[in-house]
Formats: structure tokens, C-alpha cells, sequence
């Protein structure tokens, strides 16, 4: 299969620098859906908290809670848990924003 690329495609045409810059003047926005998505773990937790083993529920708690923790933890808990991004660039951020 062929792909075709030209400078009007909405994905695949942005260069580094501009993904970067981008993901930098949209630090506010990630952070929320961070947080959101703590509060989705929470929410998750409660309804299947009878389901779920003492280890998930320990990992999804942790996850939930960051939020909770001090700087160091945060990052440690991020680290140790694999709570992480596909690509270095994108794992900073999430470093950047926790």
C-alpha cells in the first residue's frame, strides 16, 4: 500500500520542532486530561473494586491518588509503575506536568 503525503494532511506533516512547541503551548490542556484521567481511575475503582485483584487495585489506587503525593513521589510512582508514554519526548511531558 502506497501513502501519498502532501503539505495538507491533518496527520503526519508536522515536523518535530513544531510537535514540540505544540505540546508545550498545550501543557495546561494535557495537565487536565491527566487529571481527569486520575479521577476516571478513581470512578473505575469504586465500581470494580470487588472485581479487581489486591494488586490492580493497589496500581489503579496509586494511579488515582497522584495527585495526593508530593513532587518525588509523583515521578517515582510514574516510574516504578510504568504509568508511562510511548517515546521519551512525550514521557518528559508527562514528567513536566505531574
Amino acid at each position: 500500500m502506497l501513502y501519498r503525503q502532501h503539505e495538507n494532511n491533518v496527520i503526519g506533516n508536522e515536523n518535530f520542532l513544531s510537535y514540540i512547541q505544540n505540546r508545550l503551548r498545550n501543557l495546561k490542556k494535557q495537565k487536565q486530561v491527566l487529571m481527569d484521567t486520575q479521577r476516571q481511575a478513581y470512578e473505575f475503582l469504586q465500581i470494580y473494586k470487588n472485581e479487581l485483584s489486591k494488586e490492580d487495585k493497589r496500581v489503579v489506587y496509586e494511579f488515582a491518588n497522584l495527585r495526593n503525593r508530593n513532587w518525588f513521589q509523583r515521578r517515582y510512582i510514574i516510574f516504578t509503575r510504568g504509568y508511562l508514554k510511548t517515546g521519551l519526548i512525550r514521557n518528559l511531558g508527562v514528567f513536566l506536568i505531574v
